[in-house]
């Protein structure tokens, strides 16, 4: 399973979304080769945006992460996040602070709190941006 991000971002009372994800392989084609089965056509899991007082499930997200130089921490991420109702919202985020976790022996992860920007309109929320062993393994061997 390729790095998996499960992100949350809130504007205000009227808006809001949460997704759980993956980037778009077409960013990563160093590594977009190595996940059969996973692509840019269906790399959102589930997700939702709550807009103006409806909420919508999510389709499609098209998600591009800039990572630290470790390889695995998200710095940036620019997306757009297709929702039920037909709409794109192209919403873009920094890492203002982050921590990594290891809650299991498969895995690491970030927790990283980010800022939003959509429309001009500032959020905050956070990403937890998880990578598996075998696809840390797979993504950083030598080619």
């Amino acid at each position: 399973m390729p790095p998996l991000n499960w992100t949350v971002g809130i504007m205000g009372e009227d808006f809001a979304f949460h997704h759980c994800s993956f980037d778009n392989r077409k960013y990563h084609p160093e590594w977009g080769d190595l996940f059969p089965g996973i692509s840019d056509g269906n790399n959102c899991l589930w997700g939702y945006i709550r807009d103006g007082g409806e909420t919508h499930g999510g389709l499609a997200v098209d998600q591009q992460a800039t990572f630290a130089a470790d390889g695995i921490a998200p710095v940036a991420v620019r997306r757009a996040l297709t929702g039920t109702n037909g709409k794109t919202y192209r919403i873009d985020g920094r890492a203002i602070s982050s921590t990594r976790i290891m809650a299991w022996p498969n895995m690491a992860a970030n927790f990283i709190l980010f800022e939003w920007d959509y429309e001009g309109r500032k959020g905050y929320g956070d990403t937890q941006a998880v990578i598996y062993r075998d696809a840390y393994r797979l993504i950083h061997r030598p080619r």
